[in-house]
């Protein structure tokens, strides 16, 4: 595998990246796909022992705790196959009037996990909702980030910074950016030589107002958190060893926490994208 940069000392990481980066692109000439995915999970339960991670076995969890890690933690609770029903719920119920969400996480995904909203309105509803969820896959609950006065934004960042971009959009990051990508209002702000040049995209599902009120909130959220959010993606690339990352999160200036982050995308997700 061909790398962007070129290191004559590379650290510790990057020798524990660039090994399995090798060795993974081997299987995937000949589409061995759970050997990568193996593989992949060898990688990450060495970062894991090393930033001393929560230990994760499903490579969905190990991003979320990378992210925790690096970020302010969001409220969340991760349950493993076989939990119980009265745990999740007592959970779920500690928030109050807060839509909750329910995210299901298998070992072969890494992105475009099914999620769940529980409605806070209807709460006496909730229980058999999650009866009917299958305890064998390993659940995440967490009240919802998105809310009337949010944004969903993600941050893609090279390992020096020469590349970044920010997107913007509102409703759930999981539509905006994946499921309904190009349906919604979307803005996106990409910086060349530390000038950031716009780009609007309405959608079908949006309007200009909406468009304002995006860009708007994305001039704030870059304003106030763009050294921060920087700074730590650029931590990340070096402890991780990798040449790239993107980030996801909410961004709500009238929420007492303002910034939250809730998952990050790494160089070995593809490996999980194939069937």
């Amino acid at each position: 595998m061909l790398h962007k940069y070129f290191n004559s000392e590379p650290s510790k990481a990057e020798l524990w990246y660039y090994t399995f980066d090798a060795a993974i692109d081997q299987l995937v000439k000949v589409k061995n796909w759970l050997g990568a995915r193996k593989l992949s999970m060898e990688w990450a339960n060495g970062i894991t022992s090393a930033q001393r991670l929560k230990p994760c076995c499903i490579w969905k969890g190990f991003k979320r705790n990378v992210a925790a890690k690096w970020f302010k933690e969001p409220d969340r609770k991760f349950f493993m196959a076989k939990w119980k029903t009265a745990m999740v719920l007592q959970y779920a119920f500690s928030f109050d009037k807060r839509n909750i969400r329910i995210s299901q996480f298998p070992k072969d995904i890494a992105c475009h996990s099914k999620s769940i909203r529980l409605n806070f309105i209807n709460r006496s509803n909730w229980y058999s909702v999650i009866t009917h969820l299958d305890r064998n896959i390993p659940i995440e609950v967490f009240p919802e980030s998105c809310t009337d006065s949010s944004i969903c934004f993600r941050v893609y960042y090279s390992a020096f910074g020469e590349n970044i971009i920010y997107e913007a959009g509102l409703e759930q990051a999981m539509l905006v950016f994946e499921n309904e990508q190009g349906q919604h209002p979307f803005v996106s702000s990409m910086n060349f030589n530390n000038n950031f040049s716009w780009e609007h995209i309405k959608g079908n599902k949006g309007s200009m107002s909406d468009i304002v009120l995006i860009e708007h909130k994305l001039e704030k959220l870059m304003d106030k958190y763009r050294k921060y959010i920087e700074t730590r993606c650029f931590g990340l690339c070096r402890s991780l060893g990798i040449e790239q990352i993107a980030i996801e999160g909410y961004y709500d200036d009238n929420a007492t926490q303002e910034l939250t982050i809730v998952d990050i995308d790494l160089p070995f997700d593809y490996v999980y994208m194939q069937r």
